[in-house]
């Protein structure tokens, strides 16, 4: 009887593990069929994310400059583009344009006496230039003089170099030398001093001259 109790145990377990081993197989189409599943509904999951993230990315980076402003930037400007389509069709330089010949600044009293010889008659007459008159002679023309007040009471020598205009009046002047103190009390009397107009063939030209103010 013990022999065949062991078969029988041994052939129940034999068929055992052979449902155990069908039921498995049976099982692993399922289980294949389930991952396929999956991997099927995260595919749009993740392309959706990736487009989500380049729209958002698209948006945070500045716009590119358009095509007519980059145009607009690198094309010359009207005035310059005739110039430089016909400079390059015809291979013909641009004409030069002249420079504006610089202005003469008026020529102050100081360069008119070192650097300007005095002038003929015919050359005061005809242009206008500044003649140079002693101080005895610009005084003997005088109409109207100020004396300056010395309110600090200190004595010295203000030397003064004035340009009178053709009506007679004090146009420029330059301190020449004398205490600092007296030198703008001295400029405010002679900027009220009235010449006669000085003529030369009846014509009223401007002179140069030198006015001393002695302070005791």
């Amino acid at each position: 009887m013990a022999p065949d109790a062991t078969r029988k145990s041994e052939h129940s377990a034999e068929s055992h593990d052979a449902r155990a081993f069908q039921t498995h197989a049976d099982d692993a189409p399922t289980v294949f069929r389930r991952y396929i599943n999956i991997v099927a509904i995260s595919i749009p999951i993740v392309v959706g994310l990736v487009v989500v993230l380049v729209i958002v990315r698209s948006l945070r980076e500045p716009a590119a400059p358009t095509a007519s402003s980059a145009s607009s930037t690198s094309t010359p400007s009207s005035d310059n583009a005739p110039a430089a389509g016909s400079s390059q069709a015809g291979n013909v330089a641009p004409k030069a344009i002249p420079a504006a010949a610089p202005s003469t600044p008026a020529s102050s009293p100081a360069v008119a006496v070192a650097t300007t010889p005095k002038p003929t008659l015919a050359q005061a007459a005809s242009t206008d230039v500044v003649v140079d008159l002693s101080a005895d002679e610009a005084r003997a023309m005088t109409i109207s003089e100020v004396k300056p007040v010395n309110y600090a009471d200190i004595r010295g020598t203000v030397v003064l170099e004035v340009t009178i205009s053709k009506s007679g009046t004090v146009d420029e002047v330059r301190a020449v030398s004398g205490p600092a103190v007296l030198v703008p009390v001295s400029i405010a009397a002679v900027k009220k001093w009235r010449y006669r107009p000085y003529l030369i063939n009846g014509k009223p030209v401007r002179f140069h001259t030198q006015i001393a103010f002695v302070f005791n």
